[in-house]
């Protein structure tokens, strides 16, 4: 017997030869660029000039050739160092209350009795009266302790009642804007629906009448000669359009 046949012939050595042709089979089968895995799968293909260095960022990090990643990528802070912002600086100024209001002046309202101004004035707003003693309900003023005659609002008291104010200080500004020494072209524009009516003693002279919309109040700017607002005065109908005051 050849020797060679009877080699082949033996059970183990058949075996092996198998084995080793059904590995060479399946190779030849497999595509190009394909390896097998130990489960007998393919492996995904791996595409030519993929980067397979790339991570989670898609190319925010990446390595050179120390292998060092560039942590810079990733820090988007700036460099100096800011101070944190504050509640301050975020919130708006506040402003304080204007004193003139349409329904009376600081703490005062229009309505009110002596004694309910006084309590209400307090320390801060001393009121004296104008003159000598008056008739018990008859026109008088009082106006601050502590202002001088010439920047003092003066409040008008008829009845026992606060009914009227008069401004003759620049430093104040009258409901919804104006004030003395404005242009009265200007107070035109800041209150639309105004009557004009010609001074009565002021040659040239004007009063520019506002009245309210929802309420009785009344403003009322005198403009002299020269066309500027020389004072003003707010209040109740009809003592709002005393020409003379109290006088």
């Amino acid at each position: 017997m050849d020797p060679v046949v009877s080699v082949c012939r033996t059970p183990a050595v058949a075996t092996a030869l198998s084995l080793a042709l059904a590995v060479a089979v399946l190779a030849g089968c497999q595509p190009q660029g394909s390896e097998v895995t130990t489960a007998g799968e393919p492996s995904a293909p791996v595409l030519e000039g993929a980067d397979t260095a790339a991570g989670p960022g898609d190319g925010d990090a990446q390595d050179d050739d120390s292998g060092e990643v560039h942590e810079s990528l990733f820090d988007d802070q700036p460099v100096e160092d800011i101070p944190p912002a504050t509640a301050a600086a975020l919130l708006p100024s506040v402003r304080e209350p204007a004193l003139a209001r349409r329904d009376g002046y600081g703490p005062l309202r229009f309505g009110m009795s002596v004694e309910e101004m006084h309590a209400a004035g307090g320390d801060g707003l001393s009121l004296v009266a104008a003159g000598g003693a008056v008739e018990e309900g008859a026109c008088r003023y009082l106006w601050p302790e502590s202002e001088t005659p010439e920047t003092r609002p003066a409040f008008m008291i008829e009845g026992g009642r606060f009914v009227r104010y008069d401004i003759s200080d620049a430093a104040i500004e009258a409901p919804q804007g104006g004030r003395v020494g404005m242009p009265a072209d200007e107070v035109r524009a800041l209150h639309a629906g105004h009557e004009t009516i010609p001074h009565k003693y002021v040659e040239g002279g004007q009063y520019l009448r506002v009245a309210g919309d929802s309420d009785d109040v009344v403003l009322v700017f005198e403009v002299d000669a020269a066309g500027q607002v020389s004072r003003w005065r707010v209040g109740l109908p009809p003592q709002v359009d005393y020409v003379e005051g109290c006088s």
